[in-house]
C-alpha cells in the first residue's frame, strides 16, 4: 500500500515542477505565445492524469478501507496542486 503514497508523491511532484517551470519560462519569455499555449495543453494533460490517479486512489480506498489514512494522505498530496495551479493561472492572466 505504500506504493500508492509513493506514486501520488511522484505524480504531484512532477506536476508541480513542470507547472512551476512553465510559469518561470512564461515570466522570462512573455513575448512567446507558444509558452502560454503549451501551458494550457500541459494543464489539461496534468488534470487528466491527476484525476485518473485520484479516482484510482478512491477505488483503492473503497476496497482497502483499513488503509484509509494512508490513502487519504495520498489523495491530499495530489489535490494540493489545485490551489497552486489556480494561483499560477491568476499570475499568468494578470501579466498578459
Amino acid at each position: 500500500m505504500n506504493s500508492s503514497l509513493d506514486i501520488s508523491k511522484i505524480i504531484a511532484s512532477i506536476s508541480f515542477i513542470l507547472g512551476t517551470l512553465l510559469l518561470v519560462l512564461f515570466l522570462f519569455f512573455r513575448e512567446f505565445e507558444s509558452i502560454v499555449i503549451f501551458g494550457l495543453y500541459y494543464v489539461l494533460i496534468a488534470f487528466i492524469i491527476n484525476a485518473f490517479i485520484v479516482i484510482w486512489l478512491i477505488t483503492r480506498l473503497i476496497i482497502h478501507s483499513e488503509k484509509w489514512i494512508e490513502l487519504l494522505k495520498a489523495i491530499g498530496v495530489i489535490l494540493i496542486n489545485i490551489p497552486i495551479a489556480i494561483g499560477y493561472f491568476f499570475i499568468v492572466i494578470n501579466t498578459i
